[in-house]
């Protein structure tokens, strides 16, 4: 390698070094001018809510549990809302009726189906 080699190699280097200055500084600039607008992605906020009055109903109508046994219900607050075989069809009335988010709950025709973790399948 004699000087010459050298002296194209130093200015490929010097190139190349320019050329990737002006990529970071094309990159600082986006994300400059992206954090500075607001976010479309913003994740909805989770708000905690209690069970408390939906808890008191299942307490108070024992009933109404052993006839929808081997059903999906759906409850918001204080209020049976839908009731049926299919956990989507209850969540589609539930959500028909206004009620985005109610506790769903699926009730065992036979309590051996919650032991054996197959709350969904039929027992023989």
């Amino acid at each position: 390698m004699n000087i010459n080699d050298i002296q194209q190699c130093l200015a490929r280097l010097e190139a190349e070094n320019h050329r990737l200055a002006e990529r970071v500084s094309n990159l600082e600039e986006k994300v400059d001018r992206s954090s500075s607008k607001p976010s479309d992605q913003t994740p909805p906020s989770v708000v905690y809510k209690p069970r408390e009055d939906e808890l008191q109903w299942l307490a108070a109508h024992s009933e109404v549990l052993k006839k929808h046994a081997g059903h999906w219900i759906a409850l918001q607050g204080p209020e049976l809302v839908a009731a049926g075989e299919d956990l989507v069809d209850v969540l589609a009335a539930a959500r028909a009726k206004g009620f985005e988010l109610p506790l769903t709950l699926y009730l065992a025709k036979d309590p051996r189906e919650y032991l054996l973790g197959m709350s969904n399948q039929p027992i023989d």
